[in-house]
C-alpha cells in the first residue's frame, strides 16, 4: 500500500480527510453509546455516582474517561479502542446481565450509617487526628458503605482509589492517588521520580484544602505506603479514610512499620468495625431484596445470620436471595429460606 507523505499531494489530502471522517464517525458512535449506557444508570433509584458506575462496569474506563466521553471530549482518548468495550457494556445492560460480586447495602443499614456518621464528623473536625479506619471481612459492606458516603450530600470534596497488590511502593500508590485526584495518565507518567509525585500530591492537596482521600482495599498497603499517608497528614490538611480487612490494623501496629504506627497512635480519629448482618437486618435485607413481607421465624433468621458471618456476610445473603429468585419462589417460607441458605453455603464450601 502506497502512503503519501507530501502535504501538497492530492492523495495525501484525501487520506487525511478520510482519517478525519473515520475519527468523527468513531466519536459519534462512542458518544451515542455513552448516552444509552447513561440512560440505564439514570433509571436506577438512586442513580449510582459516576465512580460507582465505572466500578460496576470496568469497560467504561476510569471515572474521568467516562465523564469525558459523556461531555464529548475525545482529545485524550483512543476512541476506536474504546468502542468495543462500550458496545459490550451496552449489550450486557440490554440483556439484563446481573452485576456479579456486588454487595447491596441500604442507606439506613447500621454499618453504613456508622461509616457515614463517622466520616461526616471527621469532615468537620480540625485536629491532627484525621484518619478514619473502616475494618471488615469480605462481604461486610466496606465498599458499598463508601459508595453511599460518596453520593451523600455532606461528603464534600472526595477522591477515591483502590489499593491492590501492586501497592508495594509509594511510587505505584502515588500514581493511583494522582489519577483519583483528576490528573491525566500522561501527566502522572511524566513524573518519573517518587519525589516528583509526592510534590504533585502535596500541591493538589494544599490547593484543594479539606480534601478527603479514600483508599479502599487498604490492607494491600505496605509499611512504606502507610508511611506515605503519615507524610500527607503531616504536611497537608488532608482527611484520610482507609477501608480494608482486619489485617490493616495489624500492619498499623506492627513493629516493622514503626513510623506507620503513628497513624494508629497519633492520627486515628475513629475506627469503625463492620461486623455483618444480625437476625433483624438479615430479615430486612431479604424483605427489601425479594419485595415480600417475609414473616419468618426468629430461629430461621438467626441461622441465616450465623451462616452469613462465616460465608461472606452481606454477599452471602445476596446469594441466598438470588437462589430464591432463580427458583421463582415469590413468597418464600422458612423452609424455602433454609433450603436456599443450604445451597448457598454448599457453593461457598
Amino acid at each position: 500500500m502506497t502512503t503519501f507523505t507530501e502535504a501538497s499531494h492530492p492523495e495525501f489530502r484525501r487520506e487525511q480527510e478520510e482519517a478525519r471522517e473515520a475519527q468523527q464517525s468513531f466519536e459519534d458512535q462512542l458518544g451515542e453509546l455513552a448516552l444509552k449506557i447513561d440512560g440505564y444508570r439514570l433509571a436506577m433509584r438512586p442513580p449510582p455516582s459516576d465512580r460507582a458506575w465505572v466500578k460496576m462496569w470496568p469497560g467504561l474506563g476510569s471515572a474521568k474517561t467516562w465523564a469525558n466521553v459523556l461531555k464529548g471530549n475525545f482529545s485524550e482518548l483512543n476512541v476506536g479502542g474504546r468502542l468495543p468495550n462500550y458496545r459490550g457494556v451496552l449489550s450486557a445492560l440490554s440483556a439484563g446481565v446481573a452485576l456479579q460480586g456486588r454487595e447491596e447495602l441500604y442507606d439506613d443499614q447500621p454499618g453504613t450509617q456508622a461509616v457515614i456518621l463517622a466520616a461526616l464528623r471527621l469532615m468537620h473536625h480540625h485536629g491532627k487526628d484525621r484518619l478514619l479506619l473502616v475494618k471488615g471481612g469480605t462481604g461486610s459492606g466496606k465498599t458499598s458503605a463508601l459508595d453511599v458516603l460518596e453520593r451523600s450530600e455532606g461528603s464534600g470534596a472526595m477522591c477515591r482509589c483502590e489499593a491492590n497488590d501492586t501497592w508495594k511502593s509509594e511510587k505505584v500508590a502515588m500514581h493511583d492517588i494522582l489519577i483519583a485526584m483528576g490528573e491525566s495518565e500522561d501527566t502522572v507518567r511524566a513524573l518519573t521520580t517518587t519525589g516528583d509525585r509526592l510534590d504533585k500530591i502535596l500541591a493538589i492537596a494544599k490547593r484543594r484544602g479539606r480534601l478527603t482521600l479514600v483508599v479502599d482495599e487498604a490492607h494491600h498497603c505496605t509499611g512504606r505506603v502507610l508511611n506515605l499517608f503519615k507524610t500527607l497528614l503531616n504536611r497537608t490538611e488532608l482527611l484520610l479514610i482507609l477501608a480494608g480487612m482486619g489485617t490493616l490494623l495489624q500492619k498499623l501496629r506492627a513493629a516493622a512499620s514503626e513510623e506507620a504506627r503513628q497513624l494508629f497512635l497519633n492520627r486515628m480519629f475513629c475506627s469503625v468495625n463492620l461486623a455483618g448482618p444480625d437476625a433483624q437486618w438479615a430479615a430486612e435485607f431479604l424483605r427489601r431484596r425479594l419485595g415480600v413481607e417475609g414473616k419468618w421465624r426468629q430461629g430461621t433468621l438467626v441461622t441465616l445470620a450465623n451462616e452469613a458471618q462465616h460465608n461472606g456476610q452481606w454477599s452471602y445473603l445476596r446469594r441466598v436471595a438470588d437462589h430464591l429468585q432463580d427458583s421463582r419462589i415469590s413468597d418464600p417460607d422458612d423452609a424455602d429460606l433454609l433450603s436456599a441458605a443450604q445451597t448457598a453455603s454448599a457453593e461457598i464450601a
